[in-house]
């Protein structure tokens, strides 16, 4: 036996089996599905073909001409060919999920990588001559590139897309002049759900072609666009104020970027208005839609807003027909502010005042800012907040039907030291100044009444807040607004008595 043969022998009888082992043994210690699926096809494939290929040819000296060893020797380097796609199967996609190719450039690599093996594999093992092959395959290409440009233009400008994976599909993208959600993404066509809900089918010839805006990846968050009509007796203005207020205090929606409010399109009698804002990807888009509508009906009732029909509507009111207020005359006599001042006080309430509905989760009144309207609550339940030295929240105290708020602003002229939320729909009676004064001129007591609440809640701010009459870090425009009882009801009595002097 020569030493050649007794090498194979050795390799062949030690080296392949001890290498099984181990890649067994290293199998067994990785957790990664890949990884154990190209160690699995090594050893159960790979190993066992050059084992068989390396007896037949080295040890049992079969010719390499020979079909049975051609045979065996095919089968070997497809493996190793399935084994090294694996590989890079697992290199491509190892990575972050946005990073990874898609799955139909991978289908074209692959086909391409077994394009290519497959002529390396007749040429060198079964001595088969490509050059006339390719010659042919040359002057045919030519012939089909010429037949079907157009749908090879399409294919490469896939190709092109895939490779640079500008948006992937679920994706909020902008092409050219429409915009829509990626639904689907093919070797020839980009598929895009529209804002009205139709399918936009765009050729990659085209796509490769236009500018593509990524609304999702440009932001880090998803786009929501809402369209909303309006009657044009509203000043746009306003309107686009009152719509980016109530975006901006949605709870979901982001305020960078921040939200854009712009005039859509003109109609009849109506004003088409487009808002975009974003929202957290964890949140779905739906949510944080009905989140934005649902505010915004509360808002549009406390600012009147229509949406008027392009019809023509009669409609005849009776002459006896109350206000609304007075629908709440039961509730207004319940408020201990109203109760002990009789009928013809809540008819002057009722036919003078304003009526807010308020959401849950919306804000009456914020903190630091002028208050200057008396917010007394009819229906519903809020909750009032105050920050301390470091900026954080606390609850002050609740605030439910009959309650009111507002009174330290007002009585103070300074900024509001509360922030008040409805935590439950709030149907609240809003006392303007001219009001108050009315009130107060049937009423005195009023006076002594807003003081007593006032001066409780300045207790329970420095329960809560830990404040005390000595403490210099207690923000100024708390301790300005909160002085002692008397105080406040000989200032709140001045100031609401002062237009009931005769003028002169």
């Amino acid at each position: 036996m020569t030493n050649e043969l007794l090498l194979w022998v050795v390799i062949i009888g030690v080296g392949f089996p001890a290498l099984i082992v181990a890649l067994t043994e290293m199998r067994s210690r990785i957790t990664q599905e890949s990884a154990t699926q190209f160690l699995r096809l090594t050893v159960n494939t790979l190993v066992p073909l050059l084992a068989l290929w390396a007896l037949v040819e080295k040890v049992f000296g079969v010719p390499r001409d020979n079909t049975f060893a051609k045979i065996i020797e095919t089968f070997a380097y497809v493996s190793m060919m399935n084994i090294g796609f694996l590989g890079l199967n697992i290199i491509l996609f190892s990575g972050k999920e946005s990073k990874r190719p898609s799955k139909v450039l991978l289908d074209f690599v692959r086909f391409v990588f077994i394009l290519i093996g497959t002529g390396f594999v007749l040429a060198l093992v079964w001595d088969i001559d490509l050059r006339g092959v390719v010659t042919t395959l040359g002057v045919g290409s030519i012939i089909i590139g010429f037949a079907l440009q157009d749908t090879l233009g399409s294919l490469v400008s896939g190709l092109i897309t895939l490779m640079r994976r500008p948006f992937a599909v679920g994706d909020k993208v902008v092409i050219a002049d429409m915009e829509g959600e990626v639904q689907d993404m093919t070797w020839n066509s980009v598929v895009l759900r529209r804002r009205d809900n139709a399918l936009a089918i765009l050729p990659q010839s085209i796509v490769a072609k236009q500018t593509v805006v990524n609304l999702t990846r440009a932001t880090g968050a998803e786009h929501t666009e809402v369209l909303l009509d309006f009657a044009k007796k509203h000043a746009p203005n306003t309107v686009k104020r009152v719509l980016m207020a109530t975006a901006l205090s949605t709870p979901d929606i982001l305020h960078e970027p921040k939200p854009t409010v712009r005039v859509y399109d003109h109609y009849d009698v109506n004003l088409r208005y487009s808002v975009r804002f974003w929202s957290p990807q964890t949140i779905s888009p739906m949510e944080v839609r009905d989140q934005f509508l649902s505010r915004l009906w509360y808002v549009a009732k406390r600012y009147n807003f229509e949406c008027a029909l392009p019809t023509r509507r009669v409609i005849q009111t009776p002459p006896n027909e109350e206000p609304e207020l007075l629908s709440y005359r039961s509730e207004l006599a319940s408020v201990p502010l109203f109760f002990k001042m009789g009928t013809d006080v809540l008819e002057i309430v009722a036919n003078g005042a304003m009526l807010h509905t308020y959401g849950a989760g919306e804000a009456l009144i914020r903190e630091g800012e002028m208050v200057r309207a008396l917010h007394v609550i009819v229906q519903g339940e809020g909750v009032a907040t105050a920050s301390d030295e470091k900026g954080r929240k606390h609850d002050v105290f609740t605030l439910r039907s009959g309650d009111f708020c507002g009174e330290a602003s007002l009585f103070s002229a300074r900024p509001s030291p509360f922030t008040i939320t409805a935590t439950h729909d709030i149907t609240a009676v809003l006392l303007n100044k001219q009001m108050l004064d009315t009130l107060v001129a049937k009423e005195t007591a009023l006076v002594k009444e807003i003081g007593r609440v006032i001066s409780e809640r300045r207790a329970k701010m420095k329960e809560v807040l830990g404040i005390s009459d000595q403490s210099s870090a207690v923000p100024s425009q708390v301790a300005e607004s909160f002085r002692s009882q008397a105080q406040i009801q000989a200032q709140a009595q001045a100031i609401l008595l002062e237009t009931l002097q005769p003028k002169r």
